[in-house]
């Protein structure tokens, strides 16, 4: 994979969107800070698929190569059989101006990925030339979300790992031959979990944790802060 340094983010001059109230407009660099947030890859290309902006989770994703990676300053598939469905789309809502979703294959796995067309200016681009790149999250609900809902509802580091096992979907008994424990311990800390948080079941935990928002590793000065 080619090393890209990818473009920094600018924002519209001030006073470019009427509606904005005076010093609503974000700093270039805030603005990178606020994407580094976001809980999800974010890629922005041109209708080619040079790409122009990585924030920092989408970083990480195109450094694994599996399955975006970058070749040249292009966004291409690791499987090169997809690179030529993932580029027909990106120049189809370039074109169109309509989002869409793409699955690209990589192995066995399937891959989600959300075409959206910008409707603003972007590093003095014009707006028909970005088109933004949403990708999946490799977990339901990230771990960093997990383990502060658990802080948030009393949970013990036990009942974490219990509720982090759920989300990644593992059954009781799965989760009891894992953690190398009895089966009624399990159901007993799925019990105290649900009474917690005040929910009838499992399904009703996990769509709790669905409607989490994104909770994402801090990235300061080149450090990734983890779960404490």
């Amino acid at each position: 994979m080619s090393d890209v340094a990818c473009s920094t983010l600018s924002p519209p001059p001030v006073g470019a969107r009427g509606s904005d109230p005076p010093g609503m407009a974000l700093g270039s660099a805030l603005l990178e800070l606020l994407l580094d947030q976001v809980g999800y890859g974010i890629v922005c290309v041109s209708p080619a698929a040079a790409v122009r902006y990585c924030n920092a989770l989408a970083r990480d994703a195109v450094a694994l190569g599996v399955p975006l990676r970058i070749e040249a300053g292009v966004l291409v598939c690791a499987d090169r059989h997809e690179t030529a469905r993932l580029l027909a789309a990106i120049a189809l809502v370039a074109r169109e101006r309509v989002p869409r979703l793409v699955s690209i294959a990589a192995g066995r796995e399937l891959t989600h990925i959300s075409l959206v067309p910008l409707s603003g200016p972007m590093g003095g681009a014009r707006q028909s030339d970005c088109i933004a790149l949403l990708l999946e999250q490799p977990h339901p609900c990230p771990p960093l979300a997990i383990h502060w809902y658990g802080v948030a509802h009393g949970l013990t580091s036990a009942e974490r790992c219990v509720l982090d096992a759920l989300n990644e979907g593992l059954e009781p008994s799965e989760i009891a031959s894992q953690c190398g424990v009895a089966l009624s311990t399990v159901r007993t800390q799925i019990a105290s979990i649900r009474s917690k948080r005040g929910v009838p079941s499992i399904v009703a935990l996990l769509r709790d944790l669905a409607r989490l928002p994104p909770v994402t590793p801090c990235v300061v000065a080149g450090f990734r802060h983890e779960v404490p």
